[in-house]
């Protein structure tokens, strides 16, 4: 199976063409672009945020599509919006004196919507976003019950496999009434699979990760993402095993296991972490990943700060288990599962 691709370009916002807006010309303090600013949907994305990120838009939601264009001193005025349909139907929102906009939209077809902005006889694309069905997962692992409510995000149902290893997800999707997609093949797969329902709106997500990375992370359909993780575990030798950098040896003292720390993090994250873990030497401190660890005193400058158990034998620093679990939780996830073992993600969005 060829290793799924990425969509990326479906839910970033493309060419904006309005000039910044002056703070003053604008009262909407809703999210937006500049020179626009929404009050409501679509959610807009730019660059990186875009990987995960869409419109939050489910098939058969309607709403009144509302907000503000900016007034550019010297500028021709826009005198209306556009929301374009996957279809080609379209809508039409006109912007008043005011630069305000405000019309009912039914978003009724799965897909690519644009936007566009008209003034006088021009029109120009502002960008696009996806309208899709609710994925729910019903034979996989959240990453709510592997890491902990902290990691969830909003409008996104993220799925978590274990790193090099194939998967198939049972995926339910439904309309924003909750009835089931039955029996239709959807538009917005990524690469060139498309999901096909059967008659309860049940479908299988196939994920082949190809070559082997530290971890990896894919959406794989708007509001549905899927991330990997690695069981860690220290046998009664110290040997850690699990990490895609190969092994390392933890040291055990008064009944707690240290695990080495740089060797640990370039180990545990080679494309990450390999030649990032700095030592400052007047303030006795290391850093990593935007982290200060302060080896005096174990106080762990991060979010949220917090004092580690650490050891300095032979030169080098050791960090206890649970504080280390701590901390590779701030740097991605993490979460105990027993005396001898822990499950790590270290996956960052493009």
């Amino acid at each position: 199976m060829k290793k799924l691709t990425l969509l990326l370009a479906l839910i970033a916002v493309v060419g904006l063409t309005a000039p910044p807006a002056r703070a003053d010309t604008m009262t909407c303090k809703a999210e937006g672009f500049p020179g626009y600013c929404l009050e409501t949907l679509p959610k807009l994305h730019c660059c990186s945020a875009a990987f995960l990120g869409w419109s939050e838009i489910v098939v058969g939601d309607s709403f009144p599509v509302a907000g503000q264009v900016a007034r550019i001193e010297g500028e021709p005025s826009v005198t209306g919006l556009r929301i374009e349909y996957p279809s080609g139907q379209t809508v039409s929102l006109p912007v008043g004196a005011d630069g305000r906009f405000r019309e009912m939209v039914a978003f009724s077809e799965e897909g690519v919507y644009r936007l566009l902005q008209i003034t006088g006889d021009r029109t120009i694309e502002m960008g696009s976003f996806d309208v899709a069905y609710r994925a729910e997962l019903v034979e996989g692992m959240l990453v709510e019950s592997q890491f902990g409510a902290q990691h969830g995000r909003n409008a996104l149902t993220t799925a978590m496999i274990l790193a090099d290893q194939p998967a198939a997800l049972r995926v339910r999707f439904t309309n924003a009434q909750g009835e089931p997609v039955r029996s239709q093949t959807l538009a917005l797969g990524f690469g060139e699979q498309r999901f096909t329902t059967d008659a309860e709106g049940m479908a299988t997500i196939t994920y082949d990760p190809g070559e082997k990375s530290d971890y990896q992370i894919e959406r794989l359909y708007p509001g549905l993402a899927l991330i990997s993780y690695r069981e860690i575990s220290v046998d009664g030798l110290g040997r850690v095993s699990g990490l895609p950098g190969g092994e390392v040896t933890a040291v055990r003292e008064n009944g707690r296991w240290y695990f080495p720390l740089k060797a640990f993090l370039e180990a545990a994250s080679p494309m990450r972490f390999r030649d990032q873990v700095t030592w400052n030497g007047e303030t006795r401190t290391v850093r990593v990943d935007g982290i200060s660890i302060m080896i005096d005193t174990g106080l762990v400058l991060g979010y949220p700060d917090f004092r580690s158990d650490l050891w300095v034998l032979n030169g080098s620093t050791y960090m206890e288990m649970h504080s280390l679990i701590r901390l590779m939780d701030q740097l991605g996830m993490a979460q105990r599962t027993g005396e001898f073992g822990f499950r790590l993600s270290l996956a960052q969005e493009p």
